[in-house]
């Protein structure tokens, strides 16, 4: 007998049709901030794609090639059900919330994250439109929520809805008119992540909230406004340095809170540092900033028990004797040992001498604008 034809050896794979993506967020109209607003608030819309016909409403997404509805591989994804608040669509689209312990009010708010992602990457013909763009969805989510609508989030959740972050500051800017409080995602125009994530016993507390209004709708244009948060209040230090390689140079800031390196690199392994500075709107350095110790942070969310990522608030002072604030941008420790270190630094004695409106148990309170 010849010799045994063994089987060629079998993989499995899935092959996902992405075609939701490209008929129709990336369709040139979905690309309008006022046009995502028209389609959130619309009972059913209907697209023309250069496909086919594509159907959405509240109850369901479909299509000529999916008549009965997206397959749950394509409604999974974040792209899909964007005019829902299914609970069991929300928890899979915000990376597995335990719905079951945590208030579907807070699924909702996490879903208006999500809406909000899909905003912020839309443009403006006038900038200065941001707010008044999704006042509409406002109203609604605003109803749905029972909340206070603060500048573009919600009161109830606010201390995690505040690490917000910019994906990419080289491209991003602060107008030039005043739009927005600096703690607000609507006063930056670039792409914006919002926080989706809840945050338990945050380690700051935002006591007090004042926003001017230029009319009667709170959900529209903001002439001026300041948050009053409680934290704990560390000098900080920015330094542009530069990590230099055969293949690449690779830039970063370098960190330290009340003098102390919280930058642990790991170079020997990667270029990447193991705790990332993400500024609202880029700038070249720090270096006068830091000469006249302008630069504070705010640890905003501490590691779990799960080891997720610590979230540090950054500000530049505005002003010393009213304790005020600007936000310029988040840190992100993700290293375990970085996270420690950042923890292990205690109080000092001279803490109290910080700027601050009231300094009691620990805890500092500021103005942020």
């Amino acid at each position: 007998m010849g010799n045994a034809i063994t089987p060629a050896s079998t993989m499995s794979l899935v092959i996902l049709d992405l075609f939701w993506s490209s008929e129709i967020n990336s369709a040139l109209v979905n690309t309008r901030a006022w046009a995502v607003q028209e389609r959130f608030l619309a009972p059913r819309v209907l697209h023309f794609g250069r496909r086919q016909l594509i159907w959405e409403c509240r109850e369901k997404d479909a299509a000529e090639m999916y008549p009965k509805g997206l397959p749950p591989n394509l409604s999974r994804l974040p792209d899909a059900r964007f005019k829902s608040f299914d609970q069991t669509i929300l928890m899979e689209q915000t990376g597995g919330f335990n719905f079951p312990k945590i208030p579907m009010k807070l699924g909702i708010c996490c879903g208006s994250g999500l809406l909000r992602r899909n905003y912020m990457r839309c443009g403006l013909t006038f900038p200065n439109d941001k707010l008044i763009a999704c006042s509409g969805m406002a109203k609604m989510m605003k109803q749905i929520l029972n909340d206070e609508y603060v500048a573009g989030m919600w009161r109830k959740y606010l201390e995690a809805e505040l690490l917000w972050a910019v994906l990419s500051s080289g491209t991003s800017s602060r107008p030039a008119e005043y739009r927005a409080p600096s703690w607000s995602w609507a006063s930056v125009d670039g792409d914006i992540h919002p926080q989706r994530r809840w945050v338990r016993n945050p380690p700051i507390i935002v006591k007090d909230i004042h926003l001017d209004y230029k009319t009667d709708d709170v959900t529209g244009e903001i002439s001026g406004g300041w948050l009053r948060v409680l934290g704990v209040l560390k000098r900080t230090k920015l330094t542009r340095k530069t990590w230099i390689t055969r293949r690449r140079d690779v830039r970063y800031w370098h960190m330290s809170l009340e003098g102390i390196d919280v930058t642990d690199l790991g170079l020997e392994d990667s270029p990447d540092p193991k705790i990332h500075v993400s500024l609202d709107v880029d700038q070249e350095d720090f270096e006068q900033e830091s000469s006249q110790d302008l630069l504070f942070s705010m640890c905003a969310k501490p590691p779990s028990e799960n080891k997720t990522i610590m979230y540090l608030l950054l500000f530049k002072l505005v002003s010393r004797e009213k304790a005020t604030f600007r936000r310029i941008g988040i840190a992100h420790a993700f290293d375990e040992t970085v996270k420690n270190h950042i923890l292990s630094i205690e109080r000092g004695v001279e803490e109290p001498q910080l700027p601050c409106i009231e300094y009691r148990d620990g805890l500092h309170s500021i103005y942020v604008i």
